[in-house]
């Protein structure tokens, strides 16, 4: 993808550029450019010549800041992220270009940036490539903050309720987090008891399959309703498919359930207070076409609990 810049945005809104001077105290007449390496004396026209300053950028990847860029010619600069190429308009020779550098496709995921100084028959004069860390809006969340909202979601206080879907709470596995330019990205994986009861509608895969949607519902108005900037949500739900030879459970992932931001901005979170409810999915039934239609990624497997011959 190439974007074109306007010139005069380009350098007025985002560069000073101020004119090249050479600073030198030769005042002699004399042709052929003195000893200027990049003179060509017989067609009397420069070598092109160009140089870049960049330094490694963090941000929401909206902007790439260069610190210095010039050239003997005129020239543009090309950045290239992904597949994304930003070029400048042409530059006059012997202007200083020093400034930001908007981005109409923002740098999403942390990447390294190729910066160039280009004649306007695009030779290369000078590039460098620098590494570009996105960093999340607003304040920054931790693994312990994200345990802290988790717990939090169902009201968790001193003791763990024994109401659903807590009842089926065995442990918190981890909480990786990432950053993304419009929030942070959260997994939040945690290890699910085999349901003891059911409704007599539902087979034992399908009440499992409901408590740990009901259990991921919960978690994203936790983190979606909280005081950090999310991007996506991520529950992975893990359930104990056997024992091995020293009798220890043998987790293996069994729910994965995404929710992105646009999806959760078009929710009213106060109308998920009593998750079991038609209107997110049929507790008679186990349809849960109304849930899957908030959600950006779902899968499921079930595995029979080891500890019961159902």
């Amino acid at each position: 993808m190439t974007h074109r810049l306007n010139r005069r945005a380009f350098v007025a809104l985002t560069a000073t550029v101020t004119a090249g001077c050479s600073g030198s105290d030769d005042t002699s007449d004399g042709g052929g450019g003195g000893n200027d390496p990049d003179f060509d004396s017989e067609n009397e026209s420069p070598t092109p010549s160009g140089s870049i300053s960049v330094q490694q950028q963090s941000g929401q990847g909206t902007v790439i800041l260069i610190e210095s860029a010039q050239a003997n010619v005129d020239y543009r600069l090309v950045i290239e992220y992904g597949s994304t190429t930003v070029r400048s308009e042409v530059i006059s020779a012997g202007e200083t270009f020093s400034g930001e550098v908007p981005l109409e496709t923002p740098i999403t995921e942390s990447t390294s940036v190729e910066v160039r100084v280009v004649s306007p028959d695009d030779q290369v004069l000078d590039s460098t490539s620098v590494p570009y860390q996105i960093r999340a809006p607003g304040p920054e969340l931790t693994a312990d903050e994200a345990e802290r909202i988790a717990d939090s979601s169902f009201g968790l206080g001193d003791k763990v309720p024994t109401n659903r879907p807590w009842s089926f709470f065995d442990s918190w596995r981890d909480f990786p987090l990432t950053q993304a330019h419009n929030g942070w990205v959260v997994d939040v994986n945690w290890n699910s008891k085999h349901p003891d009861y059911k409704s007599d509608q539902l087979t034992w895969a399908e009440e499992a399959e409901q408590v740990q949607s009901v259990f991921a519902v919960y978690l994203f108005r936790g983190f979606y309703t909280s005081d950090y900037q999310i991007s996506r949500v991520t529950v992975n739900a893990f359930l104990n498919s056997g024992y091995d030879t020293g009798g220890n459970p043998q987790w293996k992932q069994s729910q994965q359930i995404s929710m992105d931001r646009e999806a959760a901005e078009g929710i009213d979170w106060s109308n998920f207070v009593d998750l079991y409810r038609e209107d997110v999915f049929d507790t008679e039934t186990g349809d849960m076409s109304r849930l899957l239609d908030l959600v950006s990624e779902y899968s499921f497997t079930y595995y029979a609990d080891p500890d019961e011959d159902r």
